[in-house]
């Protein structure tokens, strides 16, 4: 759903609001106004989080091939 980056989603935004004003005036714009910011909001979150996973991910990977390359030590390395 979500493609592009945050400029086209608040250049379509700027467009939406140019519209209302337009048509409705000025007592609904600042509805739409506040609806266009919860869309730039949704975005940024939706970034943040893809951040988290792809930072949690990169970190367990790395854990993981820690503990995999220790345990291979374990294994492989004759207790004399």
């Amino acid at each position: 759903m979500i493609a592009g980056t945050v400029d086209d989603v608040v250049e379509v935004v700027e467009v939406e609001v140019v519209e209302v004003e337009v048509v409705v005036g000025g007592s609904e714009l600042v509805v739409v106004v506040v609806g266009a910011v919860g869309v730039v909001v949704v975005v940024a979150v939706v970034v943040a989080v893809v951040v988290v996973v792809v930072v949690v991910g990169a970190t367990m990977v790395t854990v993981w091939s820690a503990s995999a390359r220790s345990a291979w030590r374990a294994i492989t390395t004759s207790p004399t």
